[in-house]
């Protein structure tokens, strides 16, 4: 089947794959560089938002600036729903006054809706915090590259988010609130840019060919894939991936296995429903099947240098990350103790665990590694985390990995800060 439903679509992606070999050319020759773009950072601006985003990017704005901006704005926004209102119409302005961004986004919005409503939440949530605000949007940049996402789009797409937050608030938008706005706005902007030109010097995506599909009970299928070329990743760390079926649309899957000498990959999806990406991979992909790839991201990576014991704590999905994290433990030479606290559900596959008591009985000190699961344990359970980790013995001695729902993330974070565990000792995902 073809990778994309048209043949505009596959020459974008194959234009887009160009691009960056020019770039990247460029860059090793020392024809562009930081120093290029360093004398005038907001070249590439119109008049009227340099100002805006000379302000925001202004040395030495304070966090007490930008809490007084943070204040007009959650005036009018104390709750999301203007700003999920306001998306709505963002959509409808962008693709009727500017039509090549329809190109640029997925059939269905909903999925995009609801994560643009969060990210905007997030951003005038931590407006003042660049600590915080800084590597989350950094982030957000690196991912959007593989949508083929340019500096400038951020000018006409600020207009029409603009614009719709003007006409959700009605009268209570005024000058004050326009200029807190865009200057949160280009504050949020180009910390994405930053993000988008970090991560220049590395592919959008890799195409890759589905090599094995096997169905597991509960809507779960494994997937094994070969890219096209070498993919680098370090266990514990995701992966997103695009599917021909619906273009423009991806989502994020733990991969499962430790880097393989085959270069081959594997991940595990569980369908949510009969729409979207993950219903496309589970119950309509096969083998021989072409994909796409966004780079590997992630926060459940082992620190080498790290003498700390180790306490994994997985459920649902988790469950394949897990085994991949304990593989590369089991294999290594270092003396910590490992613990793995592992939460099945009804749906969920034991030969995980059986692969992993084979795993520990071949390790060089199959005594450090212990394997606890626990039965009964829904995807969403966030008691499961709290219960397991209930009284544990100098939990603050361990670095601890958290992998499952969203729900039991947030749980572990909370139950770990009261138990006293420093933040740079947790590892999860923020998905």
């Amino acid at each position: 089947m073809p990778h994309a439903g048209t043949v505009r679509k596959a020459d974008y992606h194959e234009l887009l794959l160009q691009r960056y070999a020019r770039r990247l050319s460029r860059r090793v020759q020392g024809l562009d560089g930081p120093a290029r773009a360093a004398s005038d950072p907001s070249s590439w601006v119109s008049q009227r938002h340099r100002d805006y985003l000379l302000e925001a990017t202004r040395p030495g704005r304070s966090a007490a600036e930008w809490a007084a901006e943070q204040e007009v704005l959650r005036r009018l926004f104390a709750n999301d729903e203007r700003l999920h209102a306001a998306t709505g119409i963002l959509y409808e302005l962008l693709f009727e006054r500017h039509p090549h961004f329809r190109s640029l986004f997925p059939q269905s919005l909903a999925v995009q809706r609801a994560r643009l409503g969060r990210a905007l939440s997030f951003l005038l949530d931590n407006l003042p915090d660049e600590a915080v605000l800084g590597p989350a949007l950094r982030r957000v940049g690196e991912e959007h590259r593989k949508f083929g996402i340019k500096p400038v789009h951020f000018e006409d797409f600020g207009d029409m988010l603009t614009e719709g937050l003007r006409r959700v608030v009605g009268p209570q938008w005024t000058d004050e609130v326009e200029r807190a706005w865009r200057l949160a706005y280009w504050r949020g902007a180009a910390m994405i840019i930053e993000g988008l030109e970090q991560a220049e010097l590395e592919p959008p995506f890799w195409n890759a060919t589905v090599i094995d599909h096997q169905r597991r009970p509960g809507d779960l299928a494994v997937l094994r894939v070969r890219p096209d070329h070498p993919y680098p990743f370090r266990t514990g760390q995701h992966t997103t991936v695009e599917t021909p079926r619906m273009p423009h649309s991806w989502r994020r899957y733990w991969l499962t296995t430790p880097p393989a000498p085959d270069g081959t990959l594997e991940f595990r999806v569980r369908a949510l429903g009969g729409h979207g990406v993950s219903a496309m991979l589970v119950h309509h992909t096969r083998v021989g099947d072409p994909l796409r790839l966004g780079p590997a991201r992630g926060g459940l990576t082992l620190d080498p240098a790290s003498g700390r014991d180790v306490l994994v704590v997985a459920s649902g999905t988790g469950l394949g990350v897990a085994r991949a994290l304990f593989a590369e433990l089991a294999a290594g030479a270092d003396d910590r103790r490992v613990t793995m606290l592992l939460g099945f559900g009804t749906d969920d596959d034991w030969a995980d665990l059986d692969e992993m008591e084979r795993l520990r009985l071949s390790a060089r000190a199959p005594q450090r590694l212990t394997l606890r699961p626990v039965s009964g344990v829904a995807s969403d359970a966030s008691w499961f985390f709290e219960q397991a980790v209930d009284g544990w013995p100098r939990l603050a001695d361990h670095d601890v990995y958290v992998a499952g729902s969203v729900a039991m993330t947030r749980a572990a974070v909370r139950i770990l800060g009261q138990a006293g565990v420093p933040g740079e000792q947790v590892y999860r995902d923020r998905w």
